[in-house]
């Protein structure tokens, strides 16, 4: 079997969410097989990172944008927040590139299936 981007995607995703079954497809592989699968994984952990710099680089954007906005919700605990305190907090993210992940990162949601599909390789 020749590993390529498409086929090996699956296999990294299922290991990086902690599925049996990307394990065994490791463990299935032959050492030709698993040569050009760490190639790739390499690749993959690549743009993994650069999408977390490029969403860390556009959250500090947003916020810079919006001075007032944080000044008024780190002033306070947000066990005080009310509801308009929670829509200003989630619009300042409205629309942005890397919305649902800034989301699921604020409100503590585990994102890592989002992160690795932003990152999927196009077909």
């Amino acid at each position: 079997m020749s590993i390529t981007k498409q086929s090996a995607w699956p296999i990294f995703k299922a290991v990086a969410l902690g599925q049996p079954e990307g394990e065994q497809a490791l463990i299935r592989m032959n050492a030709i097989e698993f040569e050009a699968y760490s190639g790739l994984k390499e690749d993959f952990e690549l743009e993994l990172a650069k999408i977390g710099i490029a969403a860390q680089n556009e959250c500090a954007a947003l916020w810079e944008a919006h001075p007032s906005t944080k000044e008024v919700l780190e002033s306070m605990s947000p066990t005080r927040w009310t509801a308009d305190h929670y829509w200003s907090l989630v619009s300042i993210f409205k629309g942005s590139k890397y919305e649902q992940l800034h989301l699921s990162a604020i409100f503590r949601f585990e994102n890592t299936a989002l992160l690795l599909d932003l990152a999927a390789p196009q077909s």
